[in-house]
Parts: structure tokens; C-alpha cells; sequence
């Protein structure tokens, strides 16, 4: 039976009990130690040991069936800890995935296997449906809705994949649920088109590389870590066009280049090495900072432009996973633009969504908007009754 005592550095009841292994356990029950409060704080202590014996339980079925397994089959199941199935996920990806993929998962074990701490390196079938909803909860402290909903869903396709391999018995993911508070507009940033006064404002606050960046966000749509990650050899000006394969999908898209772009390229100091970035500087940042050091540099720009609050970048001693708010216009407001505008000019849908490097129709809608004249348009069409 779990029995309480008196901790001389707490105000509070600690518990003692045995957990699933026979190693002795104290833990706080956040019950202040005082007359009258003995009978909660032991209803709590009973609570942690009956925790521990149905792990026990649960790890002699799992221990029963392994042994079954191996009498039957002459095979030993295979197993491994959250610290070694994770690795060995991770190296599956390295050959499957994209850069931007690989990072994804790398970030999102490195989350987990900090919050899990020592029982990082505990057996996977140790994880259980309530560890990852305490997870998910943690996560939704620190980091927006959408964020944490592709972190959880990243941990699922790991476990998914591990019971599908049979290193655990039960996949712990399966019953989780997630916030459905991820579309809400306090929580991303605006996926809207830049007007033709916003972008002449941005224009004079650009100068050098960041120039050249807004020239080829707006004339060829794509994201900012491929441009920023562009190199001459990409950029073929016998064609006049450019062509890439897309961090993100791995999609390869080739872009003509437009009359404004192509002579901006033409009168930018071209380098000897096809190898070398044409933003050597932001590649730079790009590569050792990530996207975040990208981001904040044109967000200090918009600021300047009046388009979205300043922001500090100074740490405020909240550590990395500090929830941010997601607010404002940013850089990708310039693939939306790009798409508006050639909808506009009426080019088919199916054309601007080739060129952008969309990789469906719905995708595609969510970036087209609409304007007030094309609208006023169409409502104009409409014959006199």
C-alpha cells in the first residue's frame, strides 16, 4: 500500500509507493501537509501505486505474448525504446523524403524524446494513450493550435509505423484526438494577396538581396526557403526560365521568367560557380538559422511598412517553444499575390496551377482571392430582368 510522509524541504504530502519495475517512488501529491488533509492526499498516493500496478499488468500480457510469439514462430518480437525507434524512423526518411520532411520529424523527436526525459529510453510499449494526450496538452501551451496538430500527427505516422512492424502491441495514438481550434485567425498568418500600394511600399523598403527576393517572390509565386536556397545553375537565361524542385512536395516546376524578373536577373552580378546561391547572404541565414531567421527579417520589413506590428526578436527568457502569435502578412502573401493576379489577368486555372507548383485544385483555391473588380464584374454580367 502506498504510504505518505512528510517531505523537510515541501509544504506538501509526498507519496511512496512501488511502481511497474519494484523501484521505490516518491512523488508530491500537491496536498498541503497539515491536520485534516491526510485521508486526500492518501486517496491520491493509492491513485499513483494503482497507476504503477496496471502498468505492471499490462507489461506481464505484453511479456506473455512475446513469449508465445517466440514459442510459436521460433522469432523473437522485435522491440526497441522511443530513443532507437525514433532513430531508426528517421533513417527510413533520410531516403524517402525531402529535406524539409526530414527536418519536420527531426524536430518533432527531438520535442518528444525531451518531454519524456529518462523514459525516452524505455521500452515503446511503455507509451501509453494518456502520455500522448499529456503531450498533446503540453504542446498546446507553447506552440499555436496548427502547430501542435502537425507535431501530434507526425508522432502518429511513428507509431502507426511501429505496430504496423509489430515493435509495439498497441498503437498509442490511435484514440487521440486534435484541436479543432486550429483554423481560427489568431493562429496563422494571413494567406492574402499583397495590393499593388502595399507592394510599391515593400518595394521601397527593400534594397540588395531582399529586393531581388520580393522581384522573384512576386514573378515566379514560390516559397521563400526555395528562393532564398537559389542557385545560378537553377536559373537558365538562354530560356529565360527557372526551374527547381520544391523543398515541401519535391515537385519540380519550370517557370518562365517574365519580362520585369529576366532583366533583373540579367543586371545582377552573376557568379562563375553554377553551384553558387544567387542570395548567397540569405542562404546563409537560411541554411544555419532555418526559415525562422528568413521570417523575422521580412517581418521587420513589413513593420517598417506599416503592414504588421513590430516585433521584438530579442529573447524574453520563455525558452524556444515559446507559443508565438501568429499575426500579420508575410512573405508567403507574395504566392498569393502572384496567383490572384494571373487569375485575374484570365489565365486558366489549370496553367496557374502548374506554374506555382500547386499539387491539387483545392490547394490551388485557397490561395486565390478574389477581387472587389473581377467581382463587380461578374455581377454586371448578369442581364436586366
Amino acid at each position: 500500500m502506498a504510504f505518505l510522509f512528510k517531505h523537510p524541504q515541501s509544504q506538501y504530502w509526498y507519496a511512496g509507493w512501488k511502481d511497474e519495475n519494484g523501484k521505490r517512488v516518491n512523488r508530491s501529491t500537491k496536498v498541503e501537509a497539515k491536520r485534516g488533509t491526510r485521508k486526500k492526499a492518501q486517496k491520491i498516493a493509492d491513485s499513483y501505486e494503482d497507476t504503477a500496478k496496471q502498468n505492471r499488468t499490462a507489461r506481464q500480457v505484453r511479456q506473455t505474448i512475446i513469449d508465445l510469439h517466440q514459442d510459436i514462430t521460433g522469432r523473437e518480437l522485435p522491440s526497441a525504446t522511443v530513443r532507437e525507434y525514433c532513430a531508426q524512423f528517421e533513417a527510413m526518411k533520410a531516403g524517402e523524403s525531402s529535406k524539409a520532411t526530414k527536418d519536420h520529424y527531426r524536430n518533432i523527436v527531438i520535442g518528444f524524446t525531451e518531454w519524456l526525459r529518462e523514459r525516452a529510453d524505455a521500452d515503446m510499449n511503455d507509451i501509453r494513450p494518456a502520455d500522448m494526450a499529456a503531450y498533446r496538452n503540453h504542446l498546446l501551451t507553447k506552440v499555436t493550435e496548427v502547430t501542435a496538430t502537425k507535431k501530434m500527427k507526425g508522432l502518429r505516422t511513428i507509431f502507426a509505423t511501429a505496430h504496423r512492424e509489430g515493435v509495439i502491441l498497441e498503437d498509442p495514438t490511435t484514440s487521440m484526438r486534435f484541436s479543432r481550434k486550429g483554423k481560427s485567425d489568431s493562429n496563422r498568418l494571413e494567406k492574402r494577396p499583397f495590393t499593388l500600394d502595399e507592394l510599391k511600399l515593400i518595394r521601397e523598403e527593400t534594397d540588395g538581396e531582399w529586393h531581388s527576393m520580393l522581384m522573384f517572390g512576386l514573378y515566379t509565386g514560390q516559397r521563400m526557403g526555395d528562393l532564398a536556397t537559389l542557385r545560378w545553375s537553377n536559373v537558365d537565361l538562354l530560356k529565360a526560365e527557372m526551374r527547381i524542385a520544391t523543398r515541401k512536395t519535391g515537385r519540380t516546376v519550370t517557370i518562365p521568367l517574365a519580362a520585369p524578373l529576366l532583366k533583373h536577373v540579367q543586371e545582377m552580378p552573376s557568379s562563375d560557380d553554377p553551384t553558387g546561391y544567387v542570395h548567397p547572404e540569405l542562404a546563409d541565414t537560411y541554411e544555419n538559422k532555418g526559415a525562422s531567421g528568413l521570417s523575422n527579417q521580412f517581418a521587420s520589413i513589413l513593420a517598417r511598412c506599416g503592414l504588421r506590428d513590430a516585433v521584438s526578436h530579442r529573447s524574453k527568457k520563455k525558452g524556444r517553444g515559446a507559443k508565438r502569435k501568429g499575426t500579420g502578412v508575410s512573405f508567403h502573401c507574395l504566392r498569393a499575390t502572384a496567383v490572384t493576379m494571373l487569375h485575374e489577368a484570365g489565365i486558366p486555372a489549370a496553367t496557374v496551377e502548374e506554374w506555382v507548383g500547386h499539387d491539387s485544385a483545392e490547394v490551388h483555391r485557397a490561395y486565390v482571392k478574389i477581387g472587389r473588380e473581377s467581382l463587380q464584374k461578374a455581377s454586371d454580367a448578369l442581364p436586366e430582368l
